[in-house]
């Protein structure tokens, strides 16, 4: 499925969290078998991040998609805009990530490293995996 169609929710979140944060699902053995998100350590080790996936929302939460976008350590610029150029569409937020010079980041990204959502912590977390796409 293409980043920019998701919507905010579970599947964008899982997104987010495997390929953002890498992590894995697991199962927790303090929680009676229940699961929970796991990293990898620098020893190799898979240890618990203090998520499940009922609680790791970054799509919907604006402080752990700041979390992601910081852990990432890729300059995002996030600011107010209509969707499309020249105050069409509706107000909601769009994330720059190009690093093309010359790109006049006060319009949309000619060169298409930007993402619009309604809400910020969405946009944040499409930025993030197109970001990541862009590397691969």
């Amino acid at each position: 499925m293409d980043v920019r169609e998701m919507k905010s929710g579970k599947e964008l979140d899982t997104e987010v969290a495997e390929k953002a944060m890498g992590w894995k699902i697991g199962v927790d053995p303090a929680e009676d078998g229940g699961k929970s998100w796991f990293v990898e350590s620098n020893g190799g080790d898979w240890v618990e991040t203090g998520y499940y996936p009922d609680n790791f929302k970054p799509s919907t939460d604006i402080k752990q998609a700041w979390e992601m976008a910081e852990k990432m350590g890729i300059p995002f610029l996030i600011c107010k805009s209509y969707e499309h150029q020249f105050e069409v569409g509706e107000l909601g937020w769009v994330v720059h990530w190009c690093k093309e010079s010359g790109c006049d980041i006060g319009y949309r990204c000619e060169h298409g490293n930007d993402v619009w959502s309604l809400s910020a912590p969405e946009a944040i977390c499409k930025a993030a995996l197109m970001a990541l796409e862009d590397k691969a």
